[in-house]
């Protein structure tokens, strides 16, 4: 019997997952394919976002969270996180705003 993912490492896990398709097919990556590869329902992943532009924000938010974490900083790295993170909402704001998310569907 498998055992139950917590909800954090399931987002963790969408983020890794989601990334590659991203980086395969663009935005128009299937959701469907994604819970296929995860081996989980599509429900599951709208269980935990309620779109798939929450999806895309959760990947590119756990991604440059993971940049942060691995750059060598002499000052303070939360600091650094905070910029990378930021950087990677405003990219998700413009896209929203130059209705690039529109390709989504």
């Amino acid at each position: 019997m498998k055992k139950r993912m917590t909800k954090n490492h399931r987002i963790k896990q969408i983020a890794e997952y989601g990334r590659e398709f991203i980086l395969k097919d663009g935005f128009q990556f299937s959701v469907k394919k994604l819970a296929q590869k995860m081996d989980v329902t599509e429900t599951l992943i709208y269980r935990i976002f309620s779109s798939k532009k929450e999806i895309i924000a959760n990947i590119y938010k756990f991604h440059f969270s993971s940049i942060a974490n691995s750059i060598k900083i002499t000052g303070d790295r939360l600091s650094a996180d905070n910029q990378l993170t930021s950087y990677g909402l405003k990219f998700i704001k413009h896209l929203e705003e130059t209705r690039s998310f529109e390709l989504l569907n």
